[in-house]
C-alpha cells in the first residue's frame, strides 16, 4: 500500500490498458516489490471470457471480470476520466489480494493549492470506506490538478493507528507537462 513508498522497498507497477466501448480497461498489471519484501502479483484481464487470473508469487486464482473492473493503477485512469466528464461519485471495483474490492470515491471541494510546480487549482476527492467504528477508519484524500487532466498532484492517507503519509507530485514528464508550460507561457 501507500506506507511501502516510505520504506526501504523498491516498488515497480505497471498497467497496460486498452480503449474499448469508451473506457481505459486493463489488460495486464504487474506488481514487483523488492528489498525487505519480496512480492510479485501480475494481473490479466481477458475481456472476452470477463475472468481475471491472478498470479500473486506463483500461486494463481481466476476471479470473475465484472464490466468496470480495475487494477491498482488503472482506476486512477478512470478516475481522472470521468472527473473531466464532470462526475462527482465514482465506484470501482478493484482487483486486490484476493479477489475485487470496491473502492468508492466522493468530490469534497475544490482546493488550490501549493506544489513544487506551481499552484494548483484542484478538486479533493476522498476514497469511502466501509466501517462499522469510523474512529478507527483508515482514509485516502487526492488532489487532482484542473489543468493537468485531473492528475493527482497530492495523496493523503491515515492509518488506522493515526500515522499520516503525504505524497506530493514533485516532477512531470510528457504530454501533461507540455500542457503545464503551454499554460504558464500564456500567463506571461
Amino acid at each position: 500500500g501507500i506506507a511501502s513508498v516510505f520504506s526501504r522497498n523498491q516498488i515497480v507497477e505497471r498497467s497496460f490498458l486498452i480503449w474499448q466501448d469508451q473506457h481505459f480497461r486493463p489488460v495486464q498489471y504487474w506488481f514487483d516489490q523488492s528489498g525487505r519484501k519480496n512480492r510479485q502479483i501480475s494481473v490479466k484481464f481477458d475481456w472476452q471470457t470477463k475472468s481475471a487470473e491472478q498470479n500473486r508469487n506463483g500461486t494463481i486464482s481466476k476471479y470473475p471480470l465484472e464490466n468496470d473492473g480495475h487494477d491498482r493503477m488503472s482506476y486512477q485512469i478512470a478516475l481522472m476520466q470521468e472527473l473531466r466528464q464532470d462526475h462527482r461519485q465514482f465506484n470501482y471495483s478493484v482487483m486486490e489480494r484476493n479477489g475485487f474490492k470496491e473502492y468508492m470515491f466522493k468530490v469534497l471541494l475544490e482546493e488550490e493549492i501549493d506544489t513544487s510546480l506551481g499552484k494548483m487549482a484542484t478538486l479533493k476527492l476522498e476514497r469511502l470506506r466501509k466501517s462499522n467504528d469510523n474512529s478507527k477508519q483508515r482514509s485516502t484524500v487526492f488532489w487532482c490538478a484542473k489543468k493537468l487532466a485531473f492528475l493527482p498532484v497530492r495523496i493523503q492517507h491515515t492509518e488506522k493507528n493515526g500515522s499520516v503519509f503525504i505524497m506530493n507530485i514533485n516532477k512531470l514528464d510528457g504530454i501533461l507537462a507540455e500542457r503545464l508550460s503551454t499554460a504558464r507561457n500564456k500567463k506571461n
